[in-house]
């Protein structure tokens, strides 16, 4: 018996993928990071598209409690998914938004 894929049958094309996300090795990272490069220089750990798939509040929250001292992300509903999570790191945004500074003040 030969099985047939349909062009539109999504279920045939996808791949059973799994990541296990080891936040003791990017917590490890940082800390390496901070030791090489000391105190007096201000580390912005990038975290785009929901920090490479990896989970934006938890890095977030991993690399900031290793040693981070700031976030840097090109999506503003990043920095406001951060900020509605409690994170109060500096943040940096860079990217162009159509928001202006009032209206990101009031997420």
């Amino acid at each position: 018996m030969t099985a047939t894929v349909e062009p539109g049958d999504v279920a045939a094309h996808t791949r059973p993928n799994l990541f296990e996300i080891d936040l003791g090795a990017i917590s490890e990272l940082t800390r390496h990071i901070r030791s090489h490069v000391g105190k007096a220089v201000t580390i912005f750990a990038a975290l785009k598209c929901n920090a490479y798939g990896f989970g934006l509040v938890p890095v977030a929250r991993t690399v900031l409690a290793a040693g981070a001292d700031a976030l840097s992300m090109v999506d503003p509903a990043n920095a406001i998914e951060l900020r509605r999570s409690g994170i109060t790191a500096p943040i940096l945004a860079v990217s162009y938004t159509h928001l202006t500074l009032p209206t990101i003040l009031r997420v």
